[in-house]
């Protein structure tokens, strides 16, 4: 009786030992993949246009992860995101300093994306479902416009593009006591993109140059987590 006991005791604590070691901190390294229906705004000879279109945006991130209050996580994170817009609208264009009306069919933003998140989880035998809430920031320091097959202008331009508030469910299987693997569903519930001055601006309203509206986004995500 006191060896099975001792047995238990032990088999309870190497449990303990090993789910608090899993779950107290992780590093983690996520590739998002972001579909976007999105439109924009701009005049045509004093009438509004509202061209939309969709693309598909993709990254990758890292990230730590620190559970603060028994099951509650918060997660700090940083990573590259290559933004895309699939929209056709007039650019403010000049090659050679000649004004041409120009019109872009695609353009797209390289940005550095830090990100900070609160979420909760359980644990359900070797799966760990979680769901967070996470807040996006998108500092460009690249941007294509793809006018035709042989014009494609592109500048180095340093700024926000904008942000996001997205809401995340995800799963996890634990591997061993220190690895894990998942997939996530992204569903931004507020975007806002800032304005570009490569967009041409008729002084007809406001958000002439703003980026793009969101219509609708959804996204998925891979992850990979150590656990320390």
């Amino acid at each position: 009786m006191k060896k099975t006991i001792l047995l238990i005791i032990t088999v309870s604590l190497i449990y303990c030992n090993a789910n608090s070691q899993m779950t107290k901190e992780s590093i983690g390294v996520s590739i998002p993949l972001i579909w976007n229906n999105s439109k924009s705004t701009y005049y045509f000879l004093g009438s509004p246009k509202y061209p939309t279109g969709t693309a598909l945006s993709y990254g990758i991130s890292c990230s730590y992860s620190r559970l603060v209050y028994k099951n509650f996580f918060i997660i700090a994170g940083i990573g590259y995101f290559k933004q895309e817009f699939a929209i056709q609208r007039p650019l403010n264009y000049a090659p050679n300093g000649v004004q041409v009306l120009y019109s872009s069919k695609s353009y797209l933003y390289n940005t550095i994306t830090p990100m900070l998140a609160v979420g909760y989880l359980q644990k359900v035998r070797k799966y760990i479902i979680k769901e967070w809430i996470s807040y996006n920031n998108y500092f460009s320091f690249n941007q294509k416009y793809h006018i035709n097959e042989s014009l494609n202008p592109s500048q180095n331009k340093k700024f926000s593009i904008g942000n996001q508030l997205v809401a995340n469910i995800g799963i996890e299987r634990t591997l061993n006591n220190k690895f894990s693997i998942g997939t996530s569903l992204m569903l931004p519930v507020y975007t806002n993109w800032n304005k570009d001055s490569f967009f041409i601006n008729s002084f007809y309203s406001g958000n002439e140059q703003k980026i793009a509206n969101n219509i609708f986004s959804i996204g998925l995500s891979i992850n990979c987590f150590y656990h320390f």
